[in-house]
């Protein structure tokens, strides 16, 4: 950022998280425009560059934007006559998070289908101890256990999802506002990572999700939870709509249409 002001080229940055970092809080009064996420984003910069300031989204692969309403119940064998939760602990999975959903399955299978992405490095694991939990009780034959699923079979995943329980990475919130769903957000904890507290709680109140501090988090506190909401459909269909408040499906086009436009006025 430095080396581009001192030779004049023009600078844009991006802040995904409700806060920013430190780098970002110092290029900010270089940049030529400052994209957010949040509205509430603004505050945490200097006065004197928030004109530059436009809240943008996050931008996300278009082939995720939507979810796939088609082929879900054929490729995971659904069972239809009970709702879905999709689990999502990110591409790495979350040890604590998938430690507290197998141990609620024997509950969490009687009530719904679940499809949980563990995470490559947990699936075998996961799907072991899963195995031997399911045999106390339950119903083994909706739980589907995937390492990774591939952008058709998540958005299959989404489309089939009532409801969905997630780790709350900025990616993986603007993906759930995007697919419209309700949702019960657990952030990484505060020791670890600031940014997922402040990034879930903030989307909480537009009222499309719930969040559950991981040391609050229990397997009869997320199956009573899970009841609740899928007892309620006038409540996951609120949350659903509310996202719409939050979800910008446009945000990469509205980036690179204002990189475009500065860049070429640079040039001239």
């Amino acid at each position: 950022v430095l080396a581009a002001k001192t030779i004049g080229i023009p600078v844009v940055i991006h802040e995904s998280d409700l806060a920013p970092g430190r780098a970002n809080k110092l290029a900010a009064s270089f940049a030529t425009r400052i994209a957010v996420t949040f509205e509430g984003t603004a505050k945490y910069f200097p006065e004197k560059v928030r004109d530059r300031i436009a809240r943008t989204g996050v931008p996300i692969r278009a082939a995720l934007a939507f979810p796939e309403n088609e082929g879900a119940d054929e490729e995971l064998h659904l069972d239809p006559s009970v709702p879905t939760i999709f689990i999502l602990g990110g591409s790495l999975g979350a040890q604590r998070l998938n430690d507290i959903v197998v141990t609620a399955l024997p509950e969490l299978t009687t009530i719904a289908n679940v499809i949980h992405q563990t995470g490559k490095d947990n699936f075998k694991g996961v799907e072991m101890l899963a195995k031997v939990v399911l045999q106390k009780g339950g119903n083994p034959g909706r739980y589907h256990p995937f390492p990774f699923l591939s952008v058709l079979s998540l958005r299959r995943s989404a489309g089939a999802a009532e409801l969905i329980l997630s780790r709350a990475g900025m990616t993986t919130i603007a993906e759930i506002a995007l697919w419209k769903k309700p949702a019960i957000l657990v952030p990484i904890p505060e020791s670890i990572s600031h940014d997922q507290r402040a990034n879930a709680y903030a989307y909480a109140e537009t009222g499309a999700a719930i969040v559950i501090e991981e040391g609050n988090l229990t397997p009869k506190l997320l199956v009573s939870e899970v009841k609740r909401l899928f007892a309620d459909e006038a409540l996951r269909k609120s949350m659903g709509e509310k996202s719409a408040s939050f979800a910008n499906v446009d945000a990469a086009v509205i980036i690179a249409d204002e990189l475009i436009s500065i860049g070429l006025s640079h040039e001239k």
